[in-house]
């Protein structure tokens, strides 16, 4: 468990979570007192009496706490999941607190004054709060990754989802997104002749529910509807995203670039001709082709790209493209 790693002092003293099955969450938090909800170490839950028939039983594990004990015993403190990330701890619990290096402890509490006051010093995070200027500032400071039906920001290893016009035809078509890592070792084994992970999700299910975030101000301007999903831990090179229909035509779809920074870009224009000068002038650095243009407007990016390498011995080549004596990389610029 990634709560092994989280630093002393941050559970307080009088914290109180109730959980079945104790015996792991008991040991890597350690700080942390536990009720057994399914009695095995509790006397009252214990002797709560059984309703179901014996044949639907299950021993050590059909036991249950009598209605308002835990409020009685004073529950202040449910810990979920451990996180990598603020965002993504906040998308599990309506608390959260930094618990050590990339960790951080998302938890929710039935006692939110117990729960501020005890944590406040630990630099607490409230869901509710922290998303509105998170969002708001994201939008403000900077421009989508995507710029599309709807905008896609990366933003801590997160994609947020901008939606202006959110009815039900813009949010049920359900989303792809195809996360390409930088070795492919990182793959699950059945998607690596793939060479990508196919995270697809559809919208409501992502959905922020900015109506709370933003109860007490209104959201920026084309905010209408946000999601928002975490990417894997991995290191990654690219990701492509977009919306489709099913048995049906792509929608909308962009790509991030992710192994490449703004340094190599100028490095490469600064000290280097372009190999190919025309309305894209395309560069050769190394195993890349990087293509640049002063004009990128719709109607300059939209029409395909085609791309035909000829290696110096055709045994190179995939089978299907040695008639050809090429091979076939069409692409398009998004």
């Amino acid at each position: 468990s990634p709560y092994e790693k989280m630093e002393r002092g941050l559970i307080p003293d009088d914290a109180l979570s109730a959980k079945g099955r104790i015996g792991i969450p008991c040991y890597y938090l350690p700080a942390l007192k536990f009720i057994d909800l399914y009695g095995l170490a509790d006397t009252t839950i214990a002797r709560n009496p059984v309703t179901r028939p014996n044949h639907r039983r299950f021993i050590a594990s059909d036991r249950r706490p009598p209605p308002g004990y835990l409020e009685e015993r004073g529950v202040n403190l449910y810990v979920r999941k451990a996180a990598t990330s603020k965002a993504q701890a906040l998308l599990r619990a309506d608390f959260a607190v930094k618990a050590g290096p990339d960790l951080w402890l998302p938890f929710d509490s039935p006692d939110h004054a117990w729960a501020i006051k005890r944590f406040s010093g630990h630099g607490l995070a409230q869901r509710k709060q922290w998303f509105a200027g998170w969002i708001a500032g994201v939008v403000e400071r900077a421009e989508p990754a995507i710029h599309s039906d709807f905008d896609v920001y990366y933003e801590d290893d997160h994609l947020l989802y901008i939606g202006g016009e959110c009815g039900e035809e813009d949010l049920e078509p359900p989303f792809f997104l195809h996360v390409f890592p930088v070795n492919e070792d990182d793959l699950p084994a059945a998607r690596r002749q793939h060479g990508y992970h196919n995270r697809d999700f559809h919208f409501e299910m992502r959905r922020l529910p900015l109506d709370s975030y933003f109860k007490d101000a209104p959201a920026p301007n084309g905010v209408g509807c946000a999601a928002l999903v975490d990417l894997p831990n991995y290191e990654l090179a690219r990701i492509r995203t977009g919306q489709y229909v099913p048995d049906g035509p792509v929608l909308w779809e962009g790509g991030i670039r992710l192994d490449v920074d703004a340094a190599w870009i100028s490095g490469v224009v600064e000290r280097a001709e372009p190999a190919i000068r025309s309305d894209f002038d395309v560069y050769h650095d190394g195993d890349r082709l990087l293509y640049t243009s002063g004009e990128c407007g719709d109607e300059d990016v939209a029409p395909p790209f085609f791309l035909h390498v000829f290696p110096e011995d055709e045994d190179d080549l995939p089978e299907a493209h040695r008639e050809h004596g090429f091979h076939h990389l069409d692409f398009r610029f998004e």
